[in-house]
């Protein structure tokens, strides 16, 4: 250590960090604290990306809580700061992630509203993982709603998007969901490939 005090940009940036550990750890209540400091830290030096990358988290906690309106209040204004700076990708995983809670809260037309503003916005800054992420919950969706051509639509699109990004995890429930979907069609040839 050189004994050079941290400033307070470096202090919000460091609680970051520390929250996210915590955030892991399931120690949300110490998360949360730690995210509000950043947030107020943020709002003080006038650093629209460490308060909105704060608000951003503290709504993923409410989220992982079950705290849907509380979650997506915070998504909200974390999007209008992510805006004012510029950082669309930021834009699109939080409208992956408002339409996700709306999913979990059984709006499924929101949810749909949202999955499409994320799919334009990974479109267009070519953010491959939120546009395979995004097609696999709008293919959960669509088959969830009997739309099952579509939901397969949007699996068969995910599918190479993942294999791209190499993502084992992804492709691996995508092709569950896509079998699910064609049992549901009773394919069943299909539905075992």
């Amino acid at each position: 250590a050189t004994g050079v005090p941290a400033t307070e940009e470096q202090e919000a940036r460091l609680l970051i960090e520390v929250s996210k550990t915590y955030d892991t750890l399931g120690e949300w209540d110490k998360a949360l604290e730690n995210y509000h400091k950043v947030a107020e830290l943020g709002q003080k030096l006038g650093q629209k990306e460490i308060r909105a990358e704060a608000l951003k988290r503290i709504g993923h906690i409410h989220s992982m809580r079950g705290e849907w309106e509380p979650a997506i209040h915070q998504y909200q204004e974390s999007i209008e700061l992510f805006r004012e700076v510029g950082n669309m990708r930021e834009v699109g995983n939080i409208y992956n992630n408002i339409g996700f809670n709306y999913f979990q809260n059984g709006n499924m037309e929101e949810a749909n509203q949202y999955y499409d503003m994320a799919l334009e916005i990974g479109e267009d800054v070519g953010d491959t993982q939120l546009l395979a992420d995004v097609n696999r919950s709008k293919g959960i969706i669509a088959d969830m709603e009997g739309r099952w051509d579509e939901a397969i639509a949007h699996y068969q699109r995910s599918l190479p998007q993942y294999e791209a990004l190499q993502d084992a995890i992804g492709m691996a429930s995508t092709y569950q969901n896509l079998g699910m979907t064609y049992a549901h069609q009773h394919n069943w040839e299909r539905a075992g490939e």
